[in-house]
């Protein structure tokens, strides 16, 4: 049974046909809560899905496999420290000025506050699991004590193809990834996944708990804390 935030608001999990998982939300705008059973509901088919196979194994040093788990061809773009500003201040972009449906796009908007970049295209079905891993000269043992202004990875998912851009709502999906070193031992674990919607909207699907998409958007629930800042306030953008 599925378990879900009371946040994800006009997110509903459910199961249909032949036991597909998908993503269903409000056609129209939520006004109340208590008038989400009276809306029309309608199917969107999520095509992302991404699971960390071996989260005993992450470290900084060691780095980590990713398994992506899609529907389509699909690019998976990692960035290593990126800013928390710049992710949040990109996320607002999405809505306000242009849309992040190609890893070009999020780099615009992140202004290269990353340390590190990989990329790998994932063939449709391919569940081959994928090895990040800062490079030697780095030279990087950890992101600092806590509170902190660097997330130490953050996975995007985008679909290869244009035309696949046009068939779903979720044209992407920005996993927010904390991955343990000295300074802070907090085993590894999906912090915050954001689903960016075609229209301008994303949602965000974490609140007090962390709903991460695995297998085609089956969830599971994971335990976080709040070391990392949350920027979720509405920002003025000059250079949009």
């Amino acid at each position: 049974m599925h378990q879900v935030c009371p946040n994800t608001e006009n997110l509903v999990l459910g199961k249909f046909g032949w036991d597909v998982p998908v993503i269903l939300r409000n056609s129209e705008e939520i006004e109340s809560s208590i008038r989400v059973s009276k809306k029309q509901m309608r199917q969107v088919k999520n095509p992302f899905g991404l699971e960390i196979p071996h989260p005993a194994a992450v470290s900084i040093t060691r780095g980590i496999t990713l398994t992506p788990d899609c529907l389509e061809d699909c690019i998976l773009t990692c960035y290593w420290g990126c800013s928390v500003q710049k992710l949040h201040e990109a996320l607002q972009k999405h809505v306000y000025c242009f849309r992040i449906k190609t890893p070009q796009a999020l780099e615009d908007a992140l202004y290269g506050e990353y340390i590190y970049r990989q990329q790998y295209f994932i063939k449709k079905t391919d569940k081959e699991e994928k090895y990040c891993q800062l490079p030697e000269d780095a030279q990087i043992a950890g992101f600092g004590r806590v509170p902190r202004s660097r997330y130490p990875l953050v996975a995007l998912l985008t679909l290869a193809d244009e035309e696949d851009r046009e068939i779903y709502d979720i044209i992407s999906v920005v996993s927010v990834i904390h991955i343990p070193d000295e300074s802070y031992r907090l085993s590894c674990r999906i912090l915050y996944q954001y689903l960016l919607l075609a229209q301008g909207q994303f949602h965000d699907l974490k609140v007090s708990c962390v709903l991460s998409l695995t297998s085609l958007c089956s969830i599971h629930l994971v335990c976080v804390d709040d070391s990392y800042p949350k920027l979720v306030q509405y920002l003025a953008f000059s250079d949009c």
